[in-house]
């Protein structure tokens, strides 16, 4: 049977964004479950997105467009390739990481999750908010 959630990313101080659902087949899940399935989803759509299109795009990467370059790195980086696909397990990798160090923060129905491997309760109203932290540069 499985059951939907609602995922929604947030930059701290603006309005909240719904991005889509997920399912899951059981109702227990891991924070680290939670946070595979939501980058593979992510993934999937700006990959797919990438090879549809051709000009212009508009891609939307919040979980999966973490990285561990310094602020000012990505400012003068050269625009990445439009062709080139994004690799699912990496980025899988590198969220997991990301969120262990802080670097962002999630709350399932307004509370907050600090332990990667916490098991949770899910029911169709459940909601994953992914708080996303900006970093201060310059200081």
């Amino acid at each position: 049977m499985g059951i939907s959630i609602q995922i929604v990313d947030e930059y701290f101080g603006k309005s909240k964004t719904p991005v889509f659902e997920i399912n899951f087949p059981t109702e227990t899940i891991t924070i680290r479950d939670l946070i595979t399935r939501r980058v593979e989803e992510e993934v999937a759509q700006v990959n797919a997105q990438r090879f549809k299109q051709k000009k212009s795009l508009q891609e939307r990467m919040f979980l999966a467009g973490i990285t561990n370059r310094a602020p000012e790195t990505l400012l003068n980086a050269d625009k990445p390739k439009r062709h080139k696909m994004i690799d699912p397990v990496a980025a899988v990798r590198t969220a997991l990481k990301a969120f262990e160090a802080s670097r962002y923060f999630l709350l399932i129905n307004d509370q907050q999750i600090e332990e990667i491997d916490k098991v949770v309760d899910l029911t169709p109203q459940t909601e994953a908010v992914f708080l996303r932290l900006t970093p201060l540069v310059g200081g």
